[in-house]
């Protein structure tokens, strides 16, 4: 199991999908498009649905890790998620998927918040918020556990040849 970590506005997205389409990684397709992601978020639907329940206080943290321990029981390997809300809920994403091989996209954080401006009428200050908890959130998260991952950043443009490459060495995958 695969799980792809960031903040949003910060490669998650394109990790996902070379995943899926270079290593063969079920990530639950192209997902849902929109402004953001015209070709699709690559955001497995069902997980997506259960962090937003969760996140906004609809479904408890155990109810949470029980449908997702179902969930997991259920597919086949490889297969991974990818989510944003995941940086808001750390300590039960460690939880429910604390033996994925995480994968960490960073971006530096001035950008991550113009890319964020562009798509959300939010104040500035209140992305420099987001942007900053949502990353130091997974970083303590893995610093805390030692979890072991691989860290992207995507400050600046990598190939994806090369993003596959690494990926791949990673997680011992070969692309098609």
């Amino acid at each position: 199991m695969i799980a792809v970590l960031g903040t949003g506005r910060c490669g998650t997205t394109t990790v996902a999908r070379l995943l899926q389409t270079e290593l063969g990684v079920d990530m639950g397709g192209p997902g849902t498009s929109c402004s953001a992601h015209p070709q699709g978020d690559w955001e497995e639907k069902t997980i997506r649905e259960w962090n937003w329940q969760f996140i906004r206080g609809e479904i408890p943290g155990k109810a949470y890790l029980d449908n997702v321990a179902n969930y997991k029981d259920a597919k086949a390997e490889p297969w991974g998620v990818k989510h944003p809300g995941f940086s808001l809920m750390m300590p039960l994403f460690m939880a429910a998927f604390g033996e994925a091989d995480i994968i960490w996209c960073t971006r530096d954080m001035k950008d991550t918040v113009k890319s964020w401006q562009k798509l959300v009428d939010v104040p500035e200050y209140d992305l420099w918020v987001s942007v900053n908890f949502r990353h130091w959130a997974i970083e303590y998260a893995l610093m805390s556990t030692r979890k072991r991952h691989l860290h992207i950043d995507m400050t600046e443009r990598i190939g994806e040849d090369k993003l596959v490459q690494g990926m791949g060495e990673y997680l011992g995958m070969d692309g098609h």
